[in-house]
């Protein structure tokens, strides 16, 4: 999700969509990254309300998320896509 720029003061954390979105899903890369969303879920100010900090595999979690998202998925179901992710096997 980006901020619309053509809207000036337009939140970041909007799609521009009536009705879309029903959380963020937060997949990192690093332990430095994951130390940081946690600060900023404990400050509850910081990121949209529903935003999860995502235990998966970076690239092919967020490929899982974004196609379960795009398909319809709630929140529940694009974390635990992306989390299943551990468990593919490319042989």
């Amino acid at each position: 999700i980006s901020p619309d720029i053509r809207r000036p003061g337009a939140s970041p954390w909007s799609s521009g969509v009536s009705g879309a979105g029903g959380g963020v899903a937060i997949l990192v890369d690093l332990g430095s990254a994951v130390l940081t969303v946690k600060a900023m879920l404990a400050e509850g100010d910081e990121l949209p309300e529903n935003a999860r900090l995502v235990d998966a595999p970076f690239v092919e979690g967020a490929v899982a998320a974004v196609v379960t998202a795009s398909s319809g998925g709630d929140i529940g179901a694009v974390e635990a896509a992306a989390s299943e992710a551990y468990g593919y096997r490319k042989t």
